[in-house]
């Protein structure tokens, strides 16, 4: 008998955007990575379930038409977003997107969880429970890991008094330090320089025009628009007050990993590190400040893995979750 090709979704719906990536497995070969595609943000926090659910659903519905596979032929769904770990919001995602496809298994879970799925050497279910550690920086920030079937989180526990280190947590630094130039408050060699940087930026002439650029607009448009700031916050690192601002951001990044390391009861040098997210993607001396101070806080990883597809992950979780489901129920996989 031919056996069936089964077809998976993986999304990785971050605080920015939202990432989807269609596969397609036969039992025995890896998953072939059919199409891609990308759209805004579905963080539920932020948004509610409701447009969370229809901009997952969109993003999806365009890479399904991309490869003209119908709803219905879907054998296995994972979302993976900020916020997903929420039970009462992983219960109505899960609901809502079984009604809108044909996938037989559908399993919501927060965004960090893919990274230790992508850490794993291959698309083949694990006989154990994942580990490691993996550390996400974009937008927002959150640390998770998973040992001897223990899991822990730190951090990703929204913008307005978390996300520390993300590039959010950057921006509003920054502001802060053209706050307090403009006042005179920051006493420090660059002060006019970072005032009038960010001024130049946002393309604003006072600081009361500053705050109004910071603070219109729904949430979601406020969070987006203050976190744009952060590759302003490297252009400008050579300032001591923004070279203080990125070295604090790294430590409190490197706390986050050093929260789960510590609860999960994992020695350093006994872990592995997974890091993802624009930041620690794309700025490559900010990753190396957080290795840093993993380092000085005596809890540096056995290996560290940058990981620039985290949906891969998300396809991976689709695979296995089905691939229990049918042995569950004793199903043959050439139904």
């Amino acid at each position: 008998m031919i056996e069936v090709p089964r077809w998976m979704v993986g999304v990785d719906g971050g605080g920015t955007s939202t990432i989807v990536a269609l596969g397609q497995w036969r039992q025995g070969q890896a998953i072939e990575r059919i199409s891609r595609g990308e759209a805004q943000s579905s963080n539920p926090v932020v948004l509610g379930v409701a447009l969370a659910v229809d901009r997952i659903a969109a993003a999806i519905d365009g890479v399904l038409r991309q490869a003209r596979v119908r709803p219905e032929e879907l054998a296995s769904l994972c979302v993976c977003m900020a916020g997903g770990a929420d039970a009462d919001t992983g219960r109505v995602v899960t609901r809502e997107l079984r009604a809108r496809y044909g996938a037989s298994t559908v399993v919501v879970t927060h965004d960090a969880e893919l990274l230790l799925a992508a850490l794993h050497p291959h698309d083949h279910p694990p006989q154990q429970p994942l580990q490691g550690v993996g550390l996400i920086a974009g937008t927002g920030s959150i640390c998770y890991g998973s040992h001897g079937g223990r899991s822990e989180r730190s951090g990703g526990w929204g913008y307005l008094w978390s996300d520390e280190g993300s590039g959010y947590w950057l921006g509003r630094s920054l502001l802060d330090a053209a706050c307090r130039a403009a006042d005179g408050r920051l006493r420090s060699v660059g002060q006019e320089e970072i005032l009038r940087a960010v001024l130049d930026f946002t393309t604003v002439d006072s600081v009361r025009a500053l705050v109004r650029w910071a603070t219109s607009g729904e949430p979601t448009e406020v969070r987006q628009r203050v976190a744009s700031l952060a590759p302003l916050a490297f252009a400008l690192h050579q300032l001591p007050p923004v070279a203080a601002i990125l070295k604090q951001g790294a430590e409190e990044l490197a706390q986050l990993v050093v929260s789960v390391v510590e609860r999960l009861g994992v020695s350093a040098g006994d872990y592995r590190l997974a890091l993802a997210g624009g930041l620690l993607l794309h700025q490559p001396d900010y990753r190396r400040l957080v290795l840093d101070a993993l380092q000085l806080a005596a809890a540096a990883p056995k290996a560290v893995e940058v990981i620039e597809q985290p949906v891969h992950g998300a396809l991976r979780l689709a695979l296995w979750e089905w691939l229990n489901h049918r042995k569950e129920d004793g199903a043959t996989l050439d139904r």
